[in-house]
């Protein structure tokens, strides 16, 4: 990494796709949005829908939800260095990056078709509480970490539940298991990594009714056939825990990610 790299990194708070972590966090990374995106594409809702992503980080979950026909995304990041580098690696004709505290910019913002963030208000005080005050029109969709038992001194809202979405209406719960994959609340993954709450307006149907879903949502994969093998056999052998031939495996899939940089975006 690059100073500003190491910088942007912050001990491993944001991902930088291609540069930072490892596979299955790019992974769990770009299943999220495409799970955001999915929902918003099957909504009965307006041609031209207004996206903001709190915490956005780099903005490559805000490039992604551009190439939603119609779309205009803003994203909103507590990090300068953060949305320069977003500026320069992420941007499109219908994105805006601006620099703001979630703390702040949740009371005051204006309303969007669709508010998305995923872990970022983990890191916020009061983080879910600020939810019940977020403007939007059709959904909100929230990811956090679950049940978090491990000690990570930049998070400060730990041992997530499902109750800590108690406290709003037209909640729908899911989860995200260690390998991307979506589930609902009524068959949850055996070791669920993240909670995603999805609140929506009273005049659209649940999640679960809109056809073009199908859960569990499988995890995302790149669209370049040699990189999806590679993924593939990786999965396998992490699964088997084949640590040796794990890390030839890895340098094979750092190898060729130069080839898959769009799939990356």
């Amino acid at each position: 990494m690059t100073p500003r790299e190491q910088q942007i990194y912050n001990d491993g708070e944001r991902l930088v796709p291609g540069v930072t972590h490892n596979f299955e966090e790019l992974v769990r990374h770009r299943s999220s949005y495409d799970f955001f995106r999915r929902i918003i594409e099957a909504d009965p809702r307006t041609a031209t829908p207004r996206i903001v992503d709190l915490g956005c980080g780099v903005g490559h979950g805000c490039y992604h939800m551009s190439s939603i026909p119609g779309s205009r995304v803003q994203g909103i990041d507590i990090s300068a260095l953060a949305l320069e580098y977003a500026t320069e690696k992420y941007k499109a004709d219908n994105i805006s990056y601006s620099v703001g505290d979630i703390t702040g910019y949740i009371p005051a913002m204006q309303e969007f078709d669709y508010v998305i963030s995923r872990h970022a208000l983990e890191h916020v005080p009061d983080g879910l509480q600020l939810l019940a005050q977020v403007r939007f029109k059709y959904r909100m969709m929230i990811e956090v970490p679950y049940r978090e038992d491990k000690v990570n001194p930049h998070h400060v809202l730990t041992s997530i539940t499902e109750s800590d979405f108690a406290h709003l209406d037209g909640v729908e719960i899911f989860f995200q298991d260690f390998h991307g994959g979506i589930f609902p609340e009524s068959t949850p993954p055996k070791a669920p990594n993240s909670i995603l709450c999805v609140r929506r307006d009273v005049g659209l149907p649940p999640i679960s009714a809109l056809g073009a879903i199908q859960f569990p949502v499988q995890p995302w994969e790149p669209t370049d056939p040699e990189f999806r093998q590679l993924l593939r056999d990786y999965w396998k052998l992490k699964l088997n825990g084949e640590a040796s031939r794990l890390v030839r495996m890895a340098r094979r899939l750092s190898w060729t990610i130069h080839k898959v940089r769009r799939s990356l975006s």
